[in-house]
């Protein structure tokens, strides 16, 4: 076999079994909470994110408290998911690359 071909089949197959690793999402749980910085200055509200991900189905929860709009506080809850098609999530080596789609 040429040592070129036996390269590309070599490639190949690393490629078909990285493939195979990304694509499958693990059963995880992930909780992160965060502050934005607007203009050089970090807000007081507070984002917490949970991600829940359990048999390749996947939802983020984000609750903001301790944000003013118009003078008031307005806490505000959203959630998406896999199953509703506004969430995508990969798994990328070790990183869970998470998207989403807010319209």
């Amino acid at each position: 076999m040429p040592h070129s071909l036996y390269r590309l089949l070599f490639s190949f197959g690393c490629a078909f079994l990285l493939h195979a690793q990304v694509s499958k999402i693990p059963d995880a749980s992930l909780e992160i909470t965060v502050r934005q910085r607007d203009q050089g200055k970090i807000e007081k509200g507070l984002h917490i994110l949970r991600l829940d991900c359990f048999k390749q189905r996947c939802s983020l929860t984000t609750v903001t408290l301790n944000q003013c709009v118009k003078n008031d506080f307005v806490p505000k809850i959203e959630r998406t998911s896999t199953d509703e098609g506004t969430l995508r999530v990969k798994n990328v080596g070790s990183t869970l690359q998470v998207e989403e789609d807010l319209n």
